[in-house]
């Protein structure tokens, strides 16, 4: 068919028409594929499965693709890996197999795959698939037009271009103007009283907000304020600490839950106690060293936190994102400083939670009774990036009765 309808001469015409059955990924980017498609949930998997083609994958990699594509067109969501677990059992007769996938679930589960190489592994397989959709119709079209059949030729073009494309149309402003008239088309997790009344309410999903304080002005205490009123709300919260140890982060929150001086909170041990097994608090604390940290480390662990545990956050903070080791690097310090900051709030929107971190203020914020946007150090860009700067001031008569 293909011979009769383009020049034989036109290699690049003709291998684009060959088929593509033969070709098979690699066994890696199988299991990175796989677990992409089980742990999104932004989505992804919900394009990716229109288009998706299991004869490309590996044999027991094919068995696993091919549940998750019937999972998929009855509940219109990922399997997990219980759900997947669940299914094996259920289905695999063949004891032989059985092993070898529940072992293949726990592999690709225990995998550790960077936040932005997971966008690598989503592109490479929707740019082949998309392909070979686009492939497999043209030459059902070159069929169409040798009978001259037009109507079928243009609904097959449509068909291949619109497949595996994004089911989010975004808002319909004709349609959906009233979303943003209902008090709760935000959810905003409350920060402090009175400075709730100035920002809304709290930090809501997708949001993101900005501590900037001068060295040993505080930035660290009024983040963990700010979690700890989440937390008496029966919040969820993650809490990256890259300057301080995370016992001593714990410390703080015993003192700051329970209204303790932090010096004394080895003399209420009863107390904490009382109130963790009252209030049950769902609290995660994670240390990485100075400059360690990228928001690829970071959303590793957020990735194996809910693996492991189911858990997801409502807020994270990051204590704080000056230390954090950048993923890209230039020439100026302050634009690398606003990348990260830039890929903490790409994660906030991703993830469509609140983040709250701080900033180090410059050496002219030092005793200022006040703090501008013209005293964040480096970068004023990180204040362009951020929805909310708050800034702490304390001048020397306050620093002198602690105050």
């Amino acid at each position: 068919m293909t011979k009769e309808l383009i020049p034989t001469n036109d290699n690049e015409f003709v291998s684009f028409f060959q088929d593509d059955a033969a070709e098979i990924f690699e066994t890696a980017y199988q299991n990175r594929l796989l677990k992409v498609f089980i742990e999104d949930r932004q989505g992804w998997a919900q394009q990716i499965s229109d288009i998706l083609f299991p004869e490309h994958f590996d044999v027991y990699q094919k068995i696993l693709i091919n549940y998750q594509k019937e999972f998929f067109q009855k509940y219109k969501v990922a399997a997990d890996y219980e759900d997947l677990r669940d299914i094996i059992n259920d289905k695999e007769r063949d004891a032989f197999v059985k092993e070898h996938l529940l072992g293949l679930v726990e592999k690709v589960r225990e995998m550790e795959l960077p936040h932005e190489r997971r966008q690598v592994v989503q592109d490479r397989a929707y740019d082949f698939f998309k392909s070979k959709v686009v492939r497999i119709a043209l030459i059902d079209i070159a069929k169409d037009w040798k009978k001259m059949n037009y109507d079928a030729m243009r609904k097959k073009l449509e068909e291949a271009i619109t497949a595996g494309a994004t089911r989010d149309s975004g808002i319909d402003y004709s349609k959906d103007y009233s979303l943003s008239l209902n008090e709760d088309f935000r959810n905003p997790i409350s920060a402090l009283e009175r400075l709730d009344d100035y920002i809304n309410g709290g930090l809501s999903a997708g949001e993101f907000g900005v501590i900037v304080a001068p060295p040993g002005g505080g930035k660290s205490m009024a983040l963990i304020k700010l979690a700890c009123t989440a937390l008496l709300e029966g919040k969820k919260i993650v809490y990256f600490t890259l300057e301080l140890s995370k016992n001593v982060v714990n410390q703080r929150f015993h003192a700051c839950l329970n209204n303790i001086c932090i010096n004394d909170t080895l003399q209420f041990g009863r107390i904490i106690k009382e109130s963790v097994q009252k209030y049950n608090y769902q609290l995660r604390i994670q240390e990485y060293p100075d400059g360690k940290a990228s928001i690829a480390t970071l959303d590793a662990y957020l990735q194996n936190l809910y693996s492991n545990e189911g858990f997801v956050p409502d807020e994270v903070f990051i204590d704080y994102a000056d230390n954090m080791k950048a993923v890209h690097y230039y020439k100026e310090n302050r634009d690398t400083l606003a990348g990260i900051y830039r890929d903490i709030r790409a994660m906030s929107i991703e993830r469509k939670f609140p983040i709250w971190t701080a900033s180090q203020g410059n050496r002219l914020s030092q005793g200022k009774d006040q703090i501008g946007l013209e005293n964040i150090s480096e970068a004023w860009g990180k204040a362009a990036i951020a929805d909310v700067v708050v800034t702490i001031s304390r001048t020397p008569a306050q620093l002198k009765d602690n105050g």
